[in-house]
């Protein structure tokens, strides 16, 4: 299969399709290629790789929940992340995760894969008794829900078009009083060209941040993720920056990419800096 992805061709050698559905709401593509694991497709768009999904999906979340200090009972909201991947990594934190809410608003696609198909990779986070799931829009939710959680995680697809970009810009601004010690969200594709329409977007929404939660300290962290073909970039809003690491040694040690011994999670090369 070949596909455009951030302006270059990619192509993905299939072995064979496993499944191929139109839920309500999205176009669902599940295939084993030879050298990346099952990738999953939502509307013609990679969602995950069972090769590489970790890279993305502990980045996304440890160096968060490092940094909300000696914090225990920490209940947490994931905005989309219906795959179960996010929720699993939470879940590596043990007793300092009291609940994890789940608002993601494809409820065929988490019946069946977030609990079924997937269960295997997200280690049957659906399952664990301090997850919930709730079948709503985000903006819906947070419009509602009144509880202020102390992590947030905004797991939702990319902010690649207008629409979505509008999508990540309601949710910031209903966010910034749902949370009490951060938020953690992903923001598309790293790019060097100042002049990428990525970057910025990537750049409008840092300064949203700041704009919003100003009394926080805001950093960008990135990983590359092989499927993606780029080096992603994550954004934090943070209590503080210092890590802690009594906590976070027997998560590390559970990673597969999150290395807390080398304390980098907010090292960004120099020429994907936003200025």
């Amino acid at each position: 299969m070949e596909k455009p992805q951030y302006g270059h061709q990619v192509i993905f050698d299939e072995v064979v399709v496993l499944d191929q559905r139109k839920t309500d709401k999205s176009d669902i593509r599940f295939v084993k290629t030879r050298s990346f694991g099952n990738i999953l497709f939502m509307d013609g768009e990679v969602q995950l790789s069972t090769m590489d999904e970790h890279r993305y999906h502990e980045q996304l979340v440890h160096p968060m929940i490092s940094r909300t200090g000696r914090n225990r009972n920490l209940n947490v909201l994931v905005i989309g992340g219906g795959d179960g991947c996010a929720v699993r990594e939470i879940l590596k934190w043990k007793e300092a995760i009291a609940s994890v809410t789940v608002v993601d608003y494809d409820n065929e696609f988490v019946i069946e894969y977030g609990t079924c198909r997937l269960s295997g990779v997200n280690g049957d986070a659906f399952k664990h008794p301090a997850v919930s799931y709730v079948c709503q829009d985000a903006v819906s939710y947070l419009q509602r829900e009144k509880f202020k959680f102390d992590v947030i995680f905004i797991d939702l697809p990319d902010p690649d078009g207008p629409e979505m970009v509008a999508l990540y810009t309601d949710v910031i601004k209903l966010a910034k009083t749902r949370f009490s010690h951060g938020i953690a969200m992903h923001v598309g594709p790293a790019v060097i060209n100042p002049e990428s329409p990525q970057r910025q977007i990537i750049a409008q929404f840092k300064t949203l941040l700041t704009e919003n939660v100003g009394d926080n300290r805001i950093e960008m962290g990135t990983c590359y993720v092989p499927t993606f073909s780029n080096d992603w970039a994550f954004l934090y809003v943070l209590p503080t920056i210092t890590l802690d690491r009594d906590s976070s040694e027997s998560v590390s040690n559970n990673c597969k990419y999150w290395n807390y011994y080398k304390d980098n999670d907010f090292v960004v090369p120099k020429d994907l800096m936003l200025a």
